[in-house]
């Protein structure tokens, strides 16, 4: 299972190429008029052009097409409660795919904690 992250704008130039029946295209709608414009287009598209086995838009404001949140939240701070969903997606996704959140790797080589990397002081050079 792979996991990405593009701009709306920035799907259209080759990982939209990625989309199957087999992809969840998860969308964040912005609430700025001008960014939720480009934003629907997109959700619209991909709902037309059936590709995505399934497609899900978050919202702030209300949308028949999105899930909407009990917020008035600027985008800026719509990473919380927006982060928050995709994590939980991420949790449930991988126990219901048998993995284990806490060890997602149990031959080693991913780990929890880097290893091996030296953290060096860090000297601000003088101008």
């Amino acid at each position: 299972m792979a996991t990405r992250y593009d701009s709306t704008m920035g799907v259209r130039h080759g990982p939209k190429f990625f989309i199957d029946k087999e992809t969840l295209v998860i969308i964040l709608l912005s609430q700025q008029a001008y960014c939720r414009r480009y934003d629907l287009d997109l959700l619209n598209e991909l709902k037309q052009d059936g590709r995505a086995k399934n497609i899900l838009a978050l919202s702030s404001l209300p949308d028949s097409n999105a899930i909407e949140l009990n917020t008035k939240l600027a985008d800026i701070w719509l990473i919380f409660p927006y982060l928050l969903f995709l994590q939980l997606i991420a949790v449930e996704t991988s126990l219901f795919l048998g993995l284990s959140p806490d060890n997602p790797c149990p031959t080693g080589e991913v780990n929890r904690v880097v290893k091996g990397v030296h953290i060096y002081p860090y000297m601000q050079v003088e101008q």
